[in-house]
């Protein structure tokens, strides 16, 4: 027999495929925006992080500046 609650139960999976969906989708946004500006970072996505925890890996190095540092802090303020 088919109720409400199997439709609820699918309801919430498949907002939450669409939310792991956006994130992913915002990490590699956020990755472009901040390699266009000639930053060297790239989106860490599934498999290698569980879904819904996509994130950003930034790659700070000795030689960067103090000021290079700031615009990547305001340009990610910007995108977020």
């Amino acid at each position: 027999a088919h109720d409400e609650a199997d439709e609820d139960e699918a309801d919430e999976g498949e907002e939450g495929e669409e939310e792991a969906a956006g994130q992913e989708g915002e990490a590699l946004k956020i990755a472009q925006a901040l390699q266009e500006a000639n930053f060297m970072v790239k989106a860490i996505r599934y498999p290698t992080v569980p879904k819904g925890t996509e994130r950003i890996r930034i790659c700070l190095h000795r030689h960067n500046t103090k000021d290079q540092i700031d615009s990547l802090i305001h340009l990610i303020r910007t995108l977020v």
